[in-house]
């Protein structure tokens, strides 16, 4: 079993997408020889819907990982999918 197994298996259970394109680099070795994609982001379907870009950011920190710059139409996600508060107070 690969270590990342129990990761992918997770993001299908839950039926998310990866929010990043296919192969994007997200970690290079500092020699430049080594790549790979180590940082994973996922989402609902629902997210990837409002997902305006999910990218790598333009500036480089002078880190081994790159980091990620993300954007999302619209602001916050419909409240539908907000938890709700329990009024504990207000109970008999």
């Amino acid at each position: 079993m690969n270590e990342g197994d129990p990761f992918v298996d997770l993001i299908q259970e839950m039926g998310l997408q990866s929010l990043l394109l296919a192969s994007t680099i997200t970690w290079e070795h500092q020699s430049g020889d080594i790549a790979s994609t180590v940082d994973v982001l996922a989402g609902s379907e629902e997210i990837v819907e409002h997902l305006e870009y999910c990218r790598i950011h333009d500036t480089d920190y002078g880190s081994d990982h790159h980091p990620i710059a993300l954007s999302y139409r619209g602001g916050i996600l419909p409240e539908a999918r907000r938890r709700r508060r329990r009024l504990y107070k207000e109970a008999d």
